[in-house]
């Protein structure tokens, strides 16, 4: 008896570690789009402070300080929302419910992980959706091997032919050429 209640004791104290892993991860992933986006606006300001100087000198503003730079916190791409989402974790979440089927007496080897999807915009008819399981594929196996390529193409050779229809060399054909 007691050493059940001592492996649940274990069970729920590393499936408390595993949740506030999980948290830790996506916080850090929020933090880092966040500091991302405070450099990008830093970035974006000393570049518009460049471009002024760059008139008032009347010279021309290079290429690297025409396009105006991207905020990730504010237009984040469909990766960088990806990653603040638990979702993009399977390995993490896996865990979760390994420990938490363990303290309510499944089988945790049992557990498989389910079908995640990361839906990007919160929008359930959008026609992004970021697949995060495994997949294994397997090679088809065909029957008999069919050569869809054009048959090959025999073109005579032009030996041949000039022995047959006499030379097509423009020289000996009496060309007219034009000096350069």
């Amino acid at each position: 008896m007691e050493i059940k209640e001592k492996k649940e004791k274990d069970d729920g104290e590393a499936l408390r570690k595993a949740k506030k892993k999980l948290a830790t991860t996506v916080n850090r992933a929020k933090n880092q789009l966040k500091d991302a986006g405070i450099q990008a606006r830093k970035d974006e300001k000393a570049r518009l402070a460049r471009i002024v100087e760059y008139r008032l000198k009347d010279e021309l503003i290079p290429v690297e300080d025409m396009a105006p730079i991207r905020e990730p916190d504010k237009h984040p791409t469909i990766i960088e929302r990806a990653r603040c989402e638990e979702d993009f974790y399977p390995d993490l979440q896996l865990v979760v419910r390994q420990l938490t089927a363990s303290l309510s007496n499944l089988a945790p080897d049992r557990l498989e992980a389910p079908n995640t999807f990361i839906d990007i915009d919160g929008d359930r008819d959008e026609d992004v959706v970021i697949n995060t399981t495994e997949r294994k594929h397997q090679k088809e196996r065909v029957g008999e091997y069919i050569d869809s390529s054009p048959p090959h193409l025999t073109y005579p050779d032009s030996s041949d032919m000039e022995s047959n229809t006499g030379s097509i060399d423009s020289i000996q054909a009496n060309a007219d050429f034009v000096q350069f």
